[in-house]
Formats: structure tokens, sequence, C-alpha cells
């Protein structure tokens, strides 16, 4: 069994793209086809690599700011601290892909790629398990408010994120180093992203979106929870896509490139939405005052992340009271 190894590493195909080696026995070969040969050196090429180019330079200035006031202004509570990991997995995700996608264009012969594809696979992974644990959070939280209130631990936000980043730091460690274990390393990190985190993050979205929309009492949701909510929504349409592909490769299986073209795509579109998805929630839609990227941020993380159930007769009371 032929082990992944950086210096080894062929020409950039279909397969390296992911994998950055073709194995045989247990990777698919697509010969040297290029990923964008198709399509590059035409128009279309052009104006995707353009549109891709303006994605991916919003995606690092949004994530930079939200990680800056996330990190260095803002107080931090349990989501916020999920949210800080999240924007830091995107920001490197993003990094990765331009650099990688930069050195492809300048057609770089040496194998520095390698270690921002890595990079790419990385940043993903710990994106998809933060988002798995935000998931499961807040459906706990909506489903059994009481129980979670009583029951959660104080720190477990910082707690799960050292573990999601020190464990997939040490799966990803193993690959680079080309151990014997690399090839079930890489079957179980495509596993556990696709068949577990996948459908948690699918159950969780859809018992968060039933919860609150489908509920017979109103319920008021604050504006850190609808964003939450849409991080969710989003990475299920951009983001999961990426994992059925890796497990395909990592078993064997092949998909054409075309597919592949429009999966890696979708990536940095879901790395780049969540900063506008904080500032359109956060911004007033009345307001046409010009208000500091400080204060729209801060009205969206400062708000009170949990949904709150109550019947016609308490909200009739309420307004009363009002």
């Amino acid at each position: 069994m032929t082990e992944l190894s950086t210096s080894t590493f062929p020409s950039v195909s279909s397969a390296d793209i992911f994998y950055g080696q073709s194995n045989d026995s247990e990777l698919p070969n697509d010969g040297d086809i290029d990923l964008f040969e198709h399509v590059e050196g035409t128009d279309i090429f052009d104006i995707i690599s353009f549109i891709f180019l303006v994605i991916v330079i919003f995606g690092l200035v949004g994530n930079g700011i939200a990680i800056w006031f996330l990190g260095f202004i803002f107080k931090r509570n349990p989501v916020t601290t999920y949210i800080l990991n999240l924007a830091v997995a995107d920001f490197g995700v993003l990094v990765s892909v331009m650099v990688y996608m930069s050195l492809y264009v300048s057609n770089d012969t040496t194998e520095t790629w390698v270690i921002f594809l890595y990079l790419f696979l990385f940043t993903y992974t710990c994106s998809q398990y933060l988002l798995t644990a935000i998931s499961v959070e807040k459906c706990l939280s909506v489903t059994f408010p009481l129980w979670y209130r009583c029951h959660r631990p104080r720190h477990l936000s910082p707690i799960a994120c050292v573990l999601i980043w020190m464990v997939n730091g040490i799966e990803y460690l193993v690959l680079i180093a080309g151990f014997w274990v690399s090839i079930i390393t890489l079957k179980l990190i495509s596993l556990v992203n696709f068949i577990f985190c996948t459908p948690l993050l699918v159950i969780s979205t859809l018992t968060l979106l039933l919860k609150v929309h489908c509920s017979l009492y109103r319920t008021r949701r604050g504006k850190l929870y609808t964003a939450i909510l849409l991080s969710l929504i989003f990475f299920l349409v951009f983001g999961a896509p990426l994992s059925f592909v890796l497990m395909l490769y990592s078993f064997g299986s092949n998909t054409s490139d075309t597919v592949q073209f429009i999966v890696l795509l979708c990536v940095p579109v879901n790395s780049s939405i969540n900063p506008l998805i904080y500032f359109l929630l956060g911004r007033k839609k009345m307001c046409r005052s010009r208000e500091s990227i400080k204060v729209v941020l801060h009205r969206v993380f400062s708000d009170k992340d949990e949904c709150i159930e109550e019947s016609p007769e308490h909200a009739q009371s309420m307004r009363r009271t009002l």
C-alpha cells in the first residue's frame, strides 16, 4: 500500500485535489486529467476566477473583522466562543484556497501547494465539527431547555473547541507524516465527516426550524440564534457536499470533474457568507444613518441566542403591560 508522502506527489489531477496522491489500490486514478482543463483559458474561466477572487477576499476581510471583535473587543459567551473558532477555521480555509489557486495559476513546480492542501482539509474539517457542536447544543437548548440549563458544563464551549482543533491536528499530522495508518485515518475522517457530522447537522437544523417556525406558540428569536440557524443552512447547501465527494475518493469511487469543480467553488462561498449574515442581521432595517461595524456586530453578538416560547395570552398581557 502506497503511503501518503509529500515527497512523491505527482502533478495535480482530480484525485490530487483532495488527497495529493493517487493510490491505485485505494483511490481512483484519473490519469493526468486536470480539474480545470475543460474551462481553463476560456472567458468562462476568467469570469469564474474573478468572482472567486472577489468572494475569497470578501471572506478574508469579513472573517478577519469577526475574529478581531470577538477575540479582542467583545465579551465572549458560550456561543460566541464557537463563532470565534468558526471564523478562524473559515479564515484558514480561504487562505489555503487563495494560495493554492495562486500556485496553480502560476504553474508552480514545487510542492509548496501540498502544505496548503492539507491546511484546506484541516480547517474545513474543523469548521464542520464546530458547526456540528453548535447545532447539537442549540438543538438541546430548544428541545430540553430546563435540562440544558441545569446540566450544561460551564466551560463546555472552550473545551470542545480545544478538543476539535487538537484531534483534527493529530489526524492530519498522521496524514502528512505518511505513516502506514494514514489510509485508515483518511477513511476514518471521511466517515466521521459524512456519516456522523452531516446527519447530525441535518437533524439539528430541521429540529430547530420545526421547533421555532412550527410551534403552536409565538416564538421570540434572538439575532444570534437566527445567525446560527442561517449558518447551518448555508453549510448544508455549500459546504456539506465536499464531505460526500471526499468520502467517495477515500473509498476508491469517482466523481466527474464538473462535480468536483462546483463543489470546490462552493466551499469558499460557505466560508465567506457568515460575516455577511452577521452584518445584515445586525444593522437596523429602518435606520438610514451610517453605523460603525462595531455597533452592528455588537447588536448581534450581545443578543440573547435563546428562543423563548410564549402563549398568545402571555404575549397579549405583555403588550398590555407595555
